[in-house]
């Protein structure tokens, strides 16, 4: 059964990004040639590669100025995609269902209302058992501004309008992040309110010849993509909350994930793993909490 952590994976264009972060800013990387030639690595390798760089880092905002740097070249094909769309209405459309081809973390969500467009996930199950919260801290807070910074590029000069931010974590006074934005503690999930206005924002680069080519092609990416991490984690996560509720038992996790108890065994059987399996690791990871 995978560890929550390696279950999960940074694509190699992040990667890229610190290790050239690191270059420009004469810091020792925590990455090795071998590793940089790989397509991705795996969350708990992120997790220590960014706390490493932080350590090092002294001249300001770490996160703000790694997020700085993005460019479609690291995000890969959605990058691209998102640089070829005519506008962040079409961006946002699609961002949720492929952001995971580089960050994949946690399922995103977007969600479109009269008063916002809000982006949304919820921290690993990994670390509602007491793990790595640092570490994820840092994570979460350079995932949000690279997201920010990305959406920015892609409208510059036009002013991506952000009306508050809620997080997971609780309240860092240590980076700029915190000054800029209104930010909301010890939230439900990870949120950017995004104002509506910015959904007519025209994409600097449209070509509409070159979307409709990445198009086709990113959803072969994605399609090829297994989808086992995700259903892994979103069964970790309704074990969890099973575990507090005092009902850790298959039927009543079935139901929380809107499954038949057959269902959920049948992917369980075909994922090559069991309840009892996934139960005994999250107990066991609590304990060390």
């Amino acid at each position: 059964m995978k560890n929550f952590l390696r279950a999960k994976s940074i694509s190699n264009g992040l990667v890229r990004l610190l290790d050239d972060f690191c270059s420009i800013h004469n810091l020792k990387s925590p990455f090795d040639p071998e590793i940089i030639k790989k397509d991705s690595i795996s969350f708990e390798q992120w997790l220590n590669a960014v706390s490493f760089i932080q350590d090092q880092y002294s001249k300001g905002c770490f996160c703000m100025d790694v997020a700085k740097l993005i460019h479609p070249s690291y995000i890969g094909i959605h990058g691209y995609l998102n640089s070829s769309s005519i506008n962040l209405m079409e961006v946002f459309k699609s961002f949720s269902k492929y952001v995971s081809l580089w960050f994949n973390f946690t399922p995103v969500q977007i969600e479109f209302n009269n008063q916002y467009t809000t982006l949304s996930w919820e921290n690993s199950s990994y670390l509602k058992t007491g793990h790595f919260l640092e570490e994820s801290r840092i994570s979460e807070e350079l995932i949000t501004l690279i997201f920010i910074s990305h959406f920015s590029q892609l409208v510059y000069p036009e002013k991506i309008l952000i009306e508050k931010i809620d997080v997971m974590f609780s309240e860092n006074k240590c980076c700029d992040f915190h000054f800029k934005y209104n930010i909301n503690y010890n939230c439900e999930r990870n949120k950017i309110y995004f104002n509506n206005k910015i959904l007519k924002y025209k994409i600097n680069s449209f070509d509409q010849y070159l979307n409709m080519l990445l198009k086709n092609q990113i959803e072969f990416v994605y399609t090829s993509t297994p989808a086992k991490d995700f259903f892994i984690e979103e069964l970790n996560q309704n074990i969890i909350k099973a575990i507090k509720a005092n009902k850790p038992n298959v039927p009543y996790v079935a139901t929380q994930m809107g499954l038949s108890v057959r269902v959920l065994q049948n992917k369980l059987k075909y994922y090559e793993t069991s309840f009892i399996d996934q139960l005994c690791f999250i107990r066991k990871n609590l304990a060390f909490k």
